[in-house]
């Protein structure tokens, strides 16, 4: 029979395995938090919060598919911990599967109303103003709470509300000037606003203290391309379809079965990913489900062809 000595000292060690789980994570470790995790849970197969940080690194890594199945299994060893049940919903909405999505934030919601960070993860799959709605019931609870600032900048600037967003943006700055994430947030505002060296500045900051940070890094070509002088901008036209498994044609109920783009960029590299972007967006916009290069589960994203056209700049 384990003393209460034996179970205090099994908490440090589960404590100190996670801390070390959580600092490879941060440091972009993550096939090395993969193999901690899936190592635990060779020994503790009912570890449910081995599973939920499983599937935030599968998610991490572009595997959808195992990081939905990791959530599931999360809720499965402990079906009323609202966490879980958040994660569940980010990688059911990650997955395309919004409907059920919805319905696992809901129940997370039901299971901790008064919990800041589950506010959180209902306000990133609701419409935008339904969001702002829920993290002003959040930032209620908890004023400082930095992840639901970030996320109501966020929301503002695809609402359009672009003077509250830059207030919380720099209400960011102000509280947290070492987080890259502030100073991200506060160069999407400019970037809204069309002040794009204001934007570079701000992501200058950001990358200074997070090298690697992914939006910062989209944020900064995306400015790149599309504010660059005419002299240093080309034309290129790249087309985007998608081939099936079997070399059989592809046939879309949206008639998306491909897209031609023509792009002014600084490189053809550039181009292309903006191209691919824009082929995304407007799949998932005619409500196909898209995962990875995957669309419908059945179709692979592919670059047909590219190259330099002779079209004038825009001045």
């Amino acid at each position: 029979m384990k003393t209460q000595s034996d179970m205090r000292g099994e908490k440090i060690m589960s404590e100190a395995f996670f801390n070390e789980v959580k600092a490879e994570f941060s440091a972009g470790n993550l096939q090395a938090v993969v193999k901690l995790l899936q190592s635990r849970l060779e020994r503790e197969p009912g570890c449910s919060r081995s599973w939920g940080m499983l599937s935030e690194t599968q998610e991490a890594l572009g595997e959808y598919d195992q990081a939905l199945k990791s959530a599931n299994q999360a809720c499965h060893a402990d079906p009323q911990d609202a966490a879980h049940r958040a994660r569940l919903s980010a990688a059911l909405f990650n997955a395309g599967f919004q409907d059920q999505a919805v319905e696992q934030v809901k129940i997370a919601v039901q299971l901790a109303p008064q919990d800041p960070m589950i506010l959180h993860a209902a306000a990133q799959i609701a419409p935008p103003a339904d969001g702002l709605e829920l993290l002003k019931h959040a930032l209620t609870i908890e004023k400082r709470n930095f992840q639901c600032w970030v996320l109501r900048v966020d929301l503002l600037i695809k609402l359009g509300r672009l003077e509250e967003a830059r207030q919380g943006a720099e209400y960011l700055v102000q509280a947290g000037s070492q987080a890259a994430d502030s100073w991200v947030s506060l160069a999407k505002v400019q970037w809204a606003e069309k002040d794009a060296m204001g934007a570079l500045k701000s992501l200058e900051q950001a990358l200074k203290i997070e090298a690697a940070h992914p939006v910062a890094q989209a944020l900064l070509e995306q400015i790149h391309a599309e504010s660059a002088p005419p002299s240093q901008r080309k034309a290129f036209r790249v087309q985007v379809c998608l081939k099936s498994n079997n070399g059989q044609p592809v046939f879309l109920r949206s008639g998306l079965e491909s897209g031609t783009f023509t792009l002014f960029a600084p490189d053809e590299s550039t181009a292309e990913r903006m191209a691919y972007q824009s082929y995304l967006q407007a799949l998932q916009q005619a409500g196909h489900e898209v995962k990875g290069d995957r669309v419908d589960g059945e179709f692979q994203i592919v670059m047909e062809n590219r190259g330099e056209v002779s079209i004038p700049a825009p001045l």
